[in-house]
């Protein structure tokens, strides 16, 4: 796994987060990734292998869909509830 430098996101997905009470924990995962803690945010790669998309958690509901623009910037594409 590439070392991740900067996570960007788009207004819609800030307003998204806002509108539903996921801020904070967001701020909180994109802060424990950009530290290191991939783990504690569980960033994964998305099946199928080499899909180059990849997902961490915001809370037990909500996931952030996110891919890499270049080898050190992951771009936050979507969220979603994934129940």
């Amino acid at each position: 796994m590439p070392i991740i430098l900067a996570i960007i996101e788009d207004e819609k997905i800030l307003s998204y987060l806002t509108t539903r009470g996921l801020l904070k924990q967001y701020v909180k995962m994109k802060y424990a990734i950009l530290s290191g803690d991939t783990k504690r945010a569980s960033l994964k790669e998305r099946q199928p292998p080499n899909s180059g998309i990849w997902q961490f958690r915001i809370n037990h509901q909500f996931r952030a869909f996110c891919f890499f623009s270049d080898l050190h910037t992951l771009v936050v594409a979507r969220i979603d509830n994934h129940q």
